[in-house]
């Protein structure tokens, strides 16, 4: 099934989780889901330590907004929330 197979059948999503691993990936999962982000929802990018999934991030979603913010040590150092504004 593919990701646009899958996001027909969703509204709204209020936590999207990534962990998609490639920029390709990345970038594919964010273009097909971020639209269906609800208002004040959430994105974890959980491979943000990766260039290729920044990239992707930046290229789709734009440069980080406030509501956005980096966990470190020691709570989970690749896993990257951002909120949809």
């Amino acid at each position: 099934m593919t990701n646009r197979e899958v996001a027909s059948g969703i509204e709204e999503i209020a936590l999207l989780r990534l962990d998609a691993d490639l920029y390709s990936s990345t970038q594919d999962c964010i273009q097909t889901f971020y639209p269906l982000v609800s208002h004040r929802g959430w994105i974890i990018v959980d491979d943000w330590h990766l260039a290729g999934c920044r990239k992707a991030f930046h290229e789709t979603v734009g440069h980080p907004r406030p509501g956005y913010f980096q966990l470190t040590e020691p709570f989970r150092p690749k896993g990257v929330p951002y909120k949809v504004s």
